[in-house]
């Protein structure tokens, strides 16, 4: 068995053991006697549809009595108090079963089966989960009429029976959660098929059931069946085995960054915004759209909270909407991009033919996924909200100028909310609730202007949409012209600076040189002239020394050799020829220095002339590069840029080589696209049939080999319209069924560090390329597998350390494949992350100093917010508030006086804020987090009796819990409840502060105040929450 096959294997087994209890909300009804109230047997009320979950088991009993009968122990660091129902199925508002809709736990499935067989190696089958199921839907089908009481015992009963559980192993119960069932308006026809409300009921219900049943196992099955060595996927599988090489520290590497951001690595298209990218997320955004570089069409970005991943997403669409306008715009005709298809067996002439996309256009279609069902459906909400459009370059995207802008009332109908929205840019999918109210937004509904009414209009001009688009397409690209000019312009203006100061420096040279011959020339001359005059005076001594000597002494002068005058006389001749040879060899001199004068002038003249010339080129590039830094203003990116880079602040908050001019041009272009794309839907036949074949196929038609052969074309066809649609992983092997490996565009995966490595694979084997966000040092996944459990399965298929990790997600594996990142330290090793994101915008400090500190080696910058004014909060400062005392014990770590103080100030932040306050409770522990909420709830129905208990109950649900409950989100200010005592908790103390995680994601969810509850005589020794605690008092001290 090869590696990838091993782990595959491993992880299939895995999935299996996730225990689930139903979410409580308002609606939530516990039944356990005969007596209950049953709600459809009182009232059949249309609006509302009922999950069922039936029997109460806990987790940890059922866990320790595997672990027993495999001669195993439980390791775990607290206790698990979770709760896990058997089997869940759904009914129609008249409490009739949905069919096909039940559903036996698979955690309470395999656990029972491993008892049962006393051995882990236990064959999980889904096909044997599958016949179960369909045994029990056979089973509540079979009683034709609204359930009863003795019903749901009945059926209770069976399955216990069908999976060899004990009954002593679990109780009798019944939860109920109550759906609302949103019905489309009126009644809905599609060619060739007519629904109505009630008529259709059970097609509309979605037959999940939350999270009772692994979504995950048949999408790993299918690979791990299909999957070959050369498939890209293989690579991400086995990220963890792979040689490192060839890594690039993005994040410092000064070349490799300016390579990223030269013009023709930027988005073609803008995002409608005022404000730019910094220059990580730029460097990243270009790299998200570019397919250089990348291994097996993976890249990765390590995304910390408050560093702009959603304009990342932004960006990344409006260059793909560009993108795939300019290829639309090649079209003479929108149907010359589909090639017609027929179905094998269609129900009627309508729905004989789709038509396959052409495969260049495939790619630019955008699936957000993530674990997190409120992550993607935010990111679809806010994508297309009109007001902070309102906030751009151009009056293009705002709605007080323009009414509709790209399908403007369709996407304010499916977003559902008070919210105007300028554009039909993104879709949550998934589930099918969501899918149902894309399909009548979308083609049904009669309170706006719908696509099918559009067809009927006047329609586009298609010429003139391509037109306007290639005009504005080729505006776009001479200034890019232009910008790459400026570039190369500044790196030459280096080059120009050198040659201007060697130039200087060599007519210095030879102006010197020059000078310095003409001194000697200079300086030989006046020694010429002495020489003369000395010459001249010597002669004239002589003549007056010879006259002063007799006749006959000048004749017989043999005689006279020491006479005074005769001996002055003979050395004044001497001194005269001496003289006179000495300026013959200065004339000599003379002449030739005045042949090098002659020389070293004209070289200083040729030398100067040069010099000029490049004087000339300086001063010029000195003012294109003036008005350079006039026209990119803080974005102009010279040499002076990239000094120090990883701590030049100014640097790191700019965007390089872009300004207004620029960006105004893009988000045109994008406007255009949209535009460009409105008039290829409308004018196209292929578009609104493969609509109507996907709302067919949704609403049950065609057949499984239809299915298989039509769905990616007519999905591919949704993107031209619906640039991105969002989902979670958990509906992923439902929703995208049918969807062909590698057959969509681009999957962007959002909180990817949350993210169990297998609960992305279905989406990664349907897509092409993948662009993965998140940061690995946020809330590890959630892994209920027991470790002992884990381990066996480990040792059975002789997994390698590295991927027993509970800690493993999408992220540290995408990470690991990505050649571009940077390396972090840490306590416990050295940290590869993928293209880093370091501006935050979200905490004040201290949090984003501990935040900083502990997690990210402080290589980030803080530029968030202060507080708007009016905003009221609870605390004056952030602290550390020291309470010790006992936790109850027995791996209960709750401090009953931590809950007190905790409870204290929840309620006069009620009063101080006169409702329900912007704060949040967390803790690193269940224990803690579970017994704060039951507290809070009866401090807050005893003392605020005239609010809403239900509305209670939400708030306290929502705003206390663990870390992981709080992932991706924020508030103004945070609790964090630490609990454990020196005594008892020591270990978990620990536990919670081994790695920065737990403590980071908490103090990065307040954006203004923190305040720690815990001992600090135990909590200062913890790691991470040392420098917590230090950094909290100095600033109690300070004030």
């Amino acid at each position: 068995m090869d590696e990838k096959q091993k782990i595959l294997n491993y992880w299939y087994n895995l999935e299996f053991f996730s225990p689930f209890w139903p979410e409580k909300t308002k609606d939530t009804l516990y039944i356990n006697k005969p007596n209950n109230t049953i709600p459809w047997l009182i009232k059949d009320d249309s609006r509302y549809t009922f999950d069922v979950y039936l029997g109460k088991i806990k987790s940890q009993d059922l866990i320790e009595d595997m672990l027993h009968s495999i001669g195993e122990k439980d390791e775990a660091i607290e206790k698990d108090n979770s709760q896990s129902c058997i089997c869940a199925f759904k009914l129609k508002s008249d409490g009739t079963y949905v069919g096909n809709s039940s559903s036996i736990s698979t955690f309470v499935w395999s656990v029972a089966k491993i008892i049962a067989e006393k051995n882990l190696r236990t064959d999980f089958d889904t096909k044997e989960i599958d016949k179960l199921n369909s045994e029990i839907n056979d089973s509540l089908i079979s009683i034709n009429n609204k359930l009863e009481y003795k019903d749901l015992e009945e059926i209770y009963t069976i399955v216990m029976e069908k999976i060899s559980l004990k009954q002593d192993n679990s109780v009798f119960n019944v939860v109920i959660n109550r759906k609302y069932a949103k019905k489309e308006n009126g009644e809905r026809k599609v060619k060739g098929k007519k629904q109505d409300g009630l008529e259709d009921e059970e097609n509309d219900i979605d037959t999940n059931t939350d999270m009772l049943s692994s979504f995950y196992v048949s999408d790993i099955d299918m690979i791990r069946q299909k999957i070959q060595s050369g498939d890209s996927i293989v690579k991400y599988i086995e990220a963890l085995k792979l040689p490192i090489t060839n890594r690039i520290e993005i994040d410092n590497n000064i070349s490799q960054m300016k390579k990223w951001l030269s013009p023709d690595k930027y988005p073609l298209g803008k995002w409608p915004s005022i404000y730019s990218p910094s220059l990580m997320q730029q460097i990243a955004i270009n790299m998200g759209i570019s397919d250089e570089g990348r291994l097996d069409n993976i890249f990765s970005v390590n995304g910390p909270p408050g560093t702009g991943k959603t304009t990342l997403l932004k960006e990344i669409i409006a260059s793909y909407v560009v993108e795939r306008a300019v290829l639309l715009s090649n079209y003479q005709s929108p149907d010359d991009a589909f090639e017609q298809c027929r179905f094998d067996s269609p129900e009627n002439e309508y729905l004989k033919y789709y038509y396959q996309p052409a495969s260049e256009l495939n790619k630019y279609g955008i699936i957000v996924a993530s674990n997190n069902n409120a992550a993607v459906e935010n990111i679809s909400k806010e994508l297309p909200i009109a007001k902070d459009a309102k906030k751009s370059n151009t009056k293009l995207f705002n709605m007080d100028e323009n009414k509709e802008i790209y399908f403007s009332d369709i996407a304010k109908t499916l977003m559902g909310n008070d919210e105007e929205c300028w554009g039909l840019i993104s879709a949550r999918l998934g589930k099918k609730s969501n899918i149902n109210e894309l399909k009548q937004a979308l083609w049904f509904n009669k309170n706006c202007v719908n696509l099918q009414q559009l067809y009927k209009e006047e329609l586009p001009d298609w010429e003139q949409a391509k037109d306007t688009f290639k005009n504005k397409y080729q505006e776009v690209l001479k200034y890019r012209i232009l910008i790459q000019d400026a570039i190369e312009n500044t790196n030459r203006h280096n080059l120009v600076t050198q040659e201007y100061e060697n130039a200087k420096n060599e007519m210095n040279i030879a102006k010197d040189q020059m000078i310095e011959q003409q001194n000697l020339f200079n300086q030989s001359v006046k020694e010429q002239e002495g020489l003369k005059y000395q010459i001249e005076v010597l002669e004239k001594n002589a003549v007056l020394l010879n006259s002063r000597i007799c006749l006959f002494k000048r004749l017989f002068s043999f005689l006279f050799r020491n006479d005074p005058i005769i001996l002055q006389l003979k050395y004044t001749k001497q001194e005269i020829d001496a003289a006179t040879i000495k300026l013959t060899e200065h004339n000599v001199r003379i002449s030739q220095l005045q042949m090098i004068i002659n020389t070293t002038t004209v070289n200083y003249e040729k030398v100067n002339r040069y010099f000029e010339e490049k004087e000339k080129v300086f001063l010029n590039s000195c003012a294109q590069i003036q008005r350079y830094k006039e026209q990119f203003g803080k974005n102009f990116a010279d040499e002076e840029f990239w000094i120090d880079i990883q701590k030049n602040e100014s640097s790191q908050i700019a965007s390089p080589w872009t300004n207004k001019d620029y960006d105004m041009l893009r988000e045109e272009l994008f406007y255009y696209g949209l535009m460009l794309h409105k008039a290829f839907i409308l004018n196209s036949k292929s578009v609104k049939q493969n609509i109507n074949c996907l709302v067919n196929m949704w609403n049950g038609s065609f057949s499984e080999k239809d299915k298989i052969a039509g769905f990616t074309h007519l999905i591919n066809t949704l993107f031209l319209i619906v640039p991105v649609i969002s989902t979670t992983f958990a509906s992923v092997s439902t929703f995208l069924k049918y969807a062909d490996k590698n057959g969509l565009g681009t999957l962007i995966i959002d909180e990817a560090g949350q993210a169990t490595p297998y609960s992305a694979l279905g989406a990664l084997w349907r897509t092409c390329k993948a662009i993965i966000v998140g940061d690995p040092l946020q809330v590890e996944p959630v892994v209920t597998v027991p470790k002992e459990l884990s381990k066996k399965f480990a040792e059975e298929f002789e997994i390698e350390a590295s991927y027993r990790a509970q800690e493993l997600s999408v992220q540290i594996l995408a990470d690991s494949i990505n050649p571009y990142g940077g390396y972090r330290e840490y306590s416990y090793g050295k940290m590869w992350l993928g293209c880093p994101l370091i501006i935050h915008r979200r905490c004040l400090d201290p949090m984003f100093s501990i935040s900083n500190e502990i997690a990210y080696n402080s290589r980030m910058f803080k530029k968030s917010a202060d507080p708007e004014a009016g905003v009221i909060l609870l605390l004056e400062r952030s602290i550390w508030i020291d309470i010790k005392g006992k936790e109850n014990g027995d791996k209960d770590h709750f401090v009953p006086a931590q809950g007190d103080k905790t409870i204290e100030m929840v309620r006069s932040a009620f009063e101080l804020q006169n409702g329900f306050p912007n704060l949040y409770i967390i803790s690193p522990f269940k224990t803690v987090a579970n017994n704060i909420k039951s507290l809070l709830k009866k401090s807050l129905h005893r003392h605020y009796l005239d609010y809403d208990q239900d509305d209670i109950d939400d708030w306290v649900d929502e705003s206390c819990g663990t870390v992981h409950t709080f992932q991706g989100k924020e508030a103004n200010e945070v609790i964090i409840i630490l609990g454990c005592d020196e005594k008892s908790g020591e270990g978990a103390a620990q536990w919670a502060g081994k790695k920065p995680n737990i403590l980071n994601v908490a103090m990065t969810r307040a954006k203004y105040r923190v305040a720690i509850i815990g001992d600090g005589d135990l909590w200062r020794k913890v790691p991470n929450f040392d420098f917590a605690y230090r950094t909290l008092y100095a600033e109690q001290e300070l004030k």
